[in-house]
């Protein structure tokens, strides 16, 4: 309890020097905390890049907004709040985005007309995609490239999967969860970009 204590006090501390516009006292704060709040942002998501760019926005608005900042009584409970909206914010804004696309996508197959601008506009998008799905597909490694086409193009079982890679089931079973993992995050930080 009473490292905690000196760690807040410390904290606050720095906190008092960040308003000043001390340089160093913020980057001993993104120091000290960077990690502590990566790991609390996988608690709402497994997506690393969404929970960097949730941290790096908090960060960037701490530093612009330094002089107009009070002091927190726990530097540490503020950042996790800070991080908890902005990753909030950005997980709402992917699953907006992918409920208009899937209902754009939904209104044309069922026969609705689109304008020739929201034709053109799915069109680049769809471009888009499938150019950066095949950027991640790139920078898989040739098994997961091999487990996944396997899997999801051949359908095959793991089983069959395994003994035509000669890999034990877990590690196909791995492999293939790595790689969707991977492949997924990839879209994810994508659409946040676009966003």
């Amino acid at each position: 309890m009473k490292a905690s204590f000196e760690a807040d006090y410390e904290s606050v501390e720095l906190w008092k020097l960040l308003i000043t516009g001390d340089r160093s006292a913020f980057k001993t704060l993104y120091d000290q905390y960077v990690q502590v709040l990566y790991n609390y942002g996988r608690r709402y998501t497994r997506d690393d890049a969404l929970i960097e760019d949730a941290i790096h926005d908090v960060f960037c608005h701490l530093w612009k907004s330094h002089k107009a900042l009070s002091v927190p009584v726990s530097v540490r409970f503020y950042l996790y709040a800070c991080v908890r909206r902005v990753l909030h914010k950005k997980l709402r804004q992917v699953e907006i985005m992918l409920n208009n696309r899937l209902s754009a996508e939904n209104h044309f197959e069922s026969g609705g007309q689109a304008t020739i601008e929201e034709q053109l506009v799915l069109q680049e998008e769809q471009l888009q995609i499938k150019s950066k799905l095949r950027v991640l597909w790139r920078q898989l490694s040739d098994n997961q490239r091999k487990a996944m086409y396997l899997k999801f193009v051949r359908k095959k079982t793991a089983a069959e999967i395994s003994e035509e890679m000669g890999l034990g089931r877990e590690a196909v079973y791995k492999m293939i969860q790595r790689a969707v993992k991977e492949m997924r995050g990839g879209v994810l930080s994508f659409f946040t970009f676009w966003l």
